[in-house]
């Protein structure tokens, strides 16, 4: 690895209605992943595959809007600064993905196999080759059997895998990732599909170095050197003051410095939430000394994670 992962979940700035306006900053900022989130598995559980709120796949078809995203996704990796770009599933309001999941799952013998979410995972592998990996972002129910084999489906379609974790030891949520990722490198399908744990440190959530450590209790040979990636956000709600305040590029350096002090070498990248909010920054100087653009959060993380 020449250098951390530089990675962005993307929010709506490149939806297809706006990606051609952020393209050019996108391609060049020094991003090397990118998130597309967030996706949705809505309708009559799996009947419409949402990114944010707009439909991208019907009753098996893909929508006129979505038709020529492909295009610019491709130009993004175009300039080989992007290495991957991954569809990112859950979060957003109303969570409810994972659930639509387990009840597609438990609806159909415990099987993804003839159902429609199968058929919308095939159309979004098939549409938009430059799609090469599914972000797992779980916040609403944590059922170990349906999400496993949600990632069989992701994996046997040629998408790799990041989780989007979060959890403290005692919490429900932190075992839930640590005993799927127990059953997918265990499987005779799984071993090395999870690529990255995104971790969400800015949540409630343990250190890195203690989920390293509860990794490899339970799989001691897998490797977590640079597996994580710890985040933070580019804008966050302050409940002292019951308002949305801007974190700049300086803060996230800091931040993120400290954050890796407790990462024991299993920090290989950090991620910023979200690419609308580091839009904002460029369009206002107030709160950030000036203005800030997307290249001086990449510059963030870099230096926070090279020193």
């Amino acid at each position: 690895m020449s250098g951390p992962d530089l990675a962005v979940y993307s929010g709506d700035a490149l939806n297809p209605a706006k990606i051609a306006d952020n393209l050019h900053d996108t391609k060049l900022a020094g991003w090397t992943t990118i998130l597309l989130g967030l996706f949705h598995v809505g309708g009559q559980p799996g009947t419409v595959i949402y990114f944010n709120d707009l439909p991208v796949i019907v009753d098996g078809s893909l929508t006129e809007l979505f038709k020529g995203w492909q295009q610019p996704l491709h130009e993004i990796l175009e300039a080989r600064i992007v290495r991957r770009i991954y569809a990112s599933f859950g979060r957003g309001e109303p969570v409810q993905d994972f659930s639509n999941i387990y009840k597609i799952y438990q609806n159909n013998n415990n099987s993804f196999a003839g159902t429609m979410l199968e058929t919308h995972l095939k159309v979004l592998r098939h549409a938009f080759p430059a799609i090469t990996g599914i972000d797992m972002n779980v916040e609403d129910t944590n059922d170990d059997a349906s999400f496993v084999a949600f990632c069989r489906l992701v994996r046997g379609m040629g998408f790799d895998i990041s989780f989007c974790g979060f959890g403290t030891e005692h919490a429900q949520n932190f075992w839930f990732w640590i005993n799927c990722l127990q059953a997918i490198e265990q499987s005779s399908w799984g071993k090395g599909a999870v690529k990255r744990l995104n971790l969400q440190y800015y949540a409630k959530c343990e250190a890195p170095d203690f989920w390293a450590d509860k990794i490899k209790t339970r799989l001691p040979g897998f490797n977590t050197e640079q597996f994580i990636n710890i985040g933070y956000w580019a804008c966050f709600y302050n409940p002292k003051t019951t308002s949305w305040a801007k974190s700049c590029p300086s803060d996230v350096q800091k931040t993120l410095a400290e954050f890796k002090k407790h990462g024991n070498g299993s920090v290989g990248g950090a991620f910023i939430w979200n690419l609308d909010y580091v839009l904002q920054t460029s369009l206002s100087p107030e709160g950030c000394g000036g203005y800030a653009f997307m290249g001086d959060y990449t510059r963030a993380i870099w230096n926070a994670l090279s020193t």
